[in-house]
């Protein structure tokens, strides 16, 4: 997760304040032609600022951004993994069921905000954007303290209403991907539809995990490996619809809620059939993320799991909180402390999150 360049920049580990330490993660992205450099900062930050406005429990807030020479920086709360790591098992980090439910509805409020958006300030007109994320995989949604947060929005956009919502932007984890990315030949508009294929394909893995443990998780992967031309994949599609074996791998899981003494056995099955109608080869078929949310929503009030993290879609917080933009003198100085004062103070449940982890520590 940290020191190492990715699609969209390498993360760093950032300490404050030696006396009393708390830490950030830093996302670095390199100037010139292949670090992406200027556009791709100020597209992510552009976006980021956006969402910053609704302040959503389950998007990572962008904390403060600065120029430092040829380096453009983004700073953000540390997580304790991504669910990458926690699905393979390499975090050490434990999650009860019903926190793991939790965080389906909160990262599908997520997505749902962010496809459409909208911001009412206290005086003011409303703001309607049409928004994507197009990089929906387990590294990109971080953990911490048993919820989960999307993050990453390095190739996500924000448009107006009236623009059209598909891009011809197909970059993106191919693993994740929609068998639409990968046809050839005419021009392809990528739309929100593409997340709804990526977040599906991530709930799978998700009730692996709570059916089969991180082993079913590893298990699953090989199931649905094909060969091809360029080597093994791991897709979820075979460049037209969803895979045989995926669809067989869902029967395994359904035969295994049914038979095994799991108590929320019907909210796993339920869940199940909701993953698999996101998985719908022809994108118009997908249900948008506010129609799957609504489902969820239903299902959980159900089963009796808390509804939080659902509501800030209907109910925003409207005190918005502008990101710092640090200039350089501060940074090469070290007074970023200094400047990230009031941010320390966040109610963001990250934030939060974190200042449990310092005083955890000092209490130890």
């Amino acid at each position: 997760m940290f020191g190492t360049w990715g699609a969209s920049g390498i993360i760093h580990v950032l300490q404050l304040n030696k006396t009393q330490p708390i830490y950030f993660a830093r996302k670095e992205l390199k100037a010139g032609r292949r670090g992406g450099g200027t556009p791709a900062f100020q597209r992510e930050k552009h976006t980021l600022d956006m969402l910053n406005l609704v302040r959503h429990p389950h998007i990572v807030p962008l904390l403060a951004s600065y120029i430092h020479h040829d380096r453009f920086n983004m700073i953000f709360p540390l997580a304790d993994a991504d669910l990458a790591a926690f699905l393979d098992g390499r975090s050490g980090v434990r999650i009860v069921d019903d926190a793991l439910w939790q965080g389906v509805l909160g990262i599908t409020s997520a997505i749902a905000t962010l496809h459409d958006f909208r911001y009412t300030p206290v005086y003011g007109q409303t703001l309607e954007n049409i928004g994507y994320h197009h990089d929906l995989k387990p590294r990109n949604i971080l953990v911490k303290d048993s919820s989960f947060f999307l993050a990453d929005f390095g190739l996500a956009r924000l448009k107006a209403t009236g623009e059209d919502s598909g891009t011809e932007n197909k970059h993106g984890t191919a693993t994740y991907g929609a068998p639409e990315t990968q046809r050839q030949g005419s021009r392809i508009m990528f739309s929100r539809a593409l997340d709804v294929w990526s977040w599906g394909c991530i709930i799978l893995e998700i009730l692996t995990f709570i059916l089969l443990s991180s082993r079913g998780v590893h298990d699953f992967r090989s199931h649905r490996s094909t060969e091809s031309g360029t080597g093994i994949d791991y897709y979820f599609h075979n460049m037209v619809e969803m895979k045989p074996e995926v669809e067989q791998w869902a029967g395994i899981l359904r035969d295994k809620a049914l038979s095994h003494d799991y108590r929320r056995k019907d909210l796993l099955i339920d869940v199940l059939g909701i993953a698999k109608a996101m998985l719908a080869s022809d994108p118009a078929s997908r249900p948008r993320a506010s129609e799957t949310l609504r489902k969820l929503q239903a299902i959980f009030a159900r089963e009796g799991i808390l509804q939080d993290a659902a509501e800030a879609v209907a109910q925003p917080n409207m005190t918005a909180r502008t990101p710092a933009v640090l200039p350089e003198s501060s940074v090469m100085a070290g007074n970023i402390l200094e400047n990230l004062a009031d941010i320390l103070d966040s109610d963001h449940p990250l934030m939060r999150a974190v200042r449990r982890s310092v005083n955890s520590d000092e209490q130890g």
